[in-house]
């Protein structure tokens, strides 16, 4: 099952993110992390003609009354809340997109949930996101579009095993989060159901 929510902005890292999370150019430029133990490694890149390239990173900065901006999930950072963001534009020459492989604990035997949380730069942002298993490099979820989010959306999968994302750039791809969180949160009125074996 996939789904997108439009209303919990920045907000959403608190549920969404219980487990764990992967802000994206958060701190000044750079990653925060903090994986729940069933994640094994989140590796993000290009790929294209040239081969495979890394992802630059953006800061954009603190805004603690912008609820866009992702509410700092530390304790000892309560009340901030900060932006950055991965992804492709015009200006990428590796692809048309970005790649984001996640791998699960070889002893994991349950199901997670990925949120990943999108902000638009510009009002006419759209781009389009595939899930893939890593393994047999089957698509296991419908692909969906995201478009209309300079207020910020978070797009959601459950799944059992390890996954590729394809943040396919229609006009430009962004992402600001991964959030890990137990499987039972999925549930909103853009749902699709799929099967999962």
């Amino acid at each position: 099952m996939t789904y997108l929510d439009r209303a919990s902005s920045g907000d959403g890292i608190e549920e969404y993110g219980s487990d764990g999370y992967v802000l994206f150019g958060f701190q000044n430029g750079t990653d925060l992390r903090n994986l729940p133990a069933y994640i094994k490694n989140v590796t993000v890149h290009h790929h294209g003609y040239g081969g495979w390239s890394k992802v630059k990173r953006t800061y954009v900065g603190k805004s603690p009354s912008n609820n866009v901006y992702i509410k700092d999930p530390r304790p000892s950072h309560k009340g901030e809340r900060a932006l950055g963001f991965m992804g492709s534009d015009s200006s990428t020459q590796f692809g048309r997109g970005v790649i984001v492989d996640v791998e699960i604990d070889d002893n994991f035997s349950g199901s997670f949930q990925l949120a990943v949380y999108c902000v638009a730069q510009s009002p006419g942002d759209k781009h389009a996101i595939r899930v893939e298993d890593i393994k047999s490099m089957n698509v296991v979820a419908p692909t969906r579009l995201v478009a209309n989010y300079t207020g910020g959306v978070w797009w959601s999968v459950k799944y059992n095993r390890s996954f590729r994302l394809r943040l396919m750039r229609i006009n430009n791809a962004h992402a600001s989060a991964l959030a890990f969180g137990p499987s039972g949160l999925l549930g909103s009125s853009e749902a699709t159901t799929v099967s999962f074996e």
